[in-house]
């Protein structure tokens, strides 16, 4: 395990707006999947929804008997240090929908998965770098009803791994972890929590193992 424990938080290092009051675009990486983007959703205009959650599993992240839109939004061509929002919109009963969180600390920052040690020349990216376990520590985001379920690389070969579950709090208007378990191999072990630990406070570098 390289990189690890590193405490830098990657907002105050790129502070990102997911969107502005002038973006309202709608691009889908997949031309077919356009036609499920909602006509409320609004995404940056250099930037296309590459993935929709909800697409494959039910969405109804508060629990209000209506399918919210869950998707990831990033450039169409991809280059090093660029972000991948992950977005949430919630149903309305008249159908429409209104964007709820908006996520850029989720899906890492991108680099070339085959660089293992990048000459990164921007000091923001090297730290941000230096804090990942590997070039793309995250194994996979899944996304049912209210809850989220998040796993964490920290090799290649997906030896040792941290698993998250976070679940919807309407009080918060976040998902709040609720549990987290470190793997090594098969075996695991849970970890501690602390209350109230909000997804929007999740960084990479901030990996425990206590």
């Amino acid at each position: 395990m390289k990189r690890f424990g590193i405490v830098f938080y990657l907002l105050l290092l790129f502070p990102i707006c997911c969107f502005s009051q002038q973006d309202c675009d709608k691009k889908t990486l997949l031309d077919a999947d356009l036609k499920l983007v909602p006509k409320d959703v609004c995404i940056r205009k250099e930037y296309v929804i590459n993935y929709i959650y909800s697409k494959y599993n039910c969405t109804d992240f508060n629990k209000d008997g209506l399918t919210d839109f869950v998707f990831s939004m990033r450039k169409k061509e991809k280059t090093i240090g660029d972000t991948t929002f992950l977005v949430f919109y919630k149903m309305n009963i008249d159908s429409s929908y209104t964007l709820i969180k908006c996520f850029d600390n989720i899906i890492p920052i991108y680099f070339d998965p085959n660089v293992e040690v990048p000459n990164l020349k921007n000091e923001n990216l090297h730290r941000i770098f230096q804090c990942y376990s590997i070039p793309n520590p995250l194994n996979h985001v899944e996304i049912t009803d209210d809850k989220i379920e998040m796993i964490v690389n920290f090799d290649d070969h997906f030896y040792e791994s941290i698993t998250y579950q976070y679940v919807f709090d309407s009080t918060k208007n976040d998902w709040v972890l609720i549990e987290k378990i470190y793997y090594q191999g098969d075996m695991g072990k849970h970890l501690s929590i602390k209350l109230n630990d909000k997804l929007s406070k999740f960084s990479y570098c901030n990996q425990t193992m206590e």
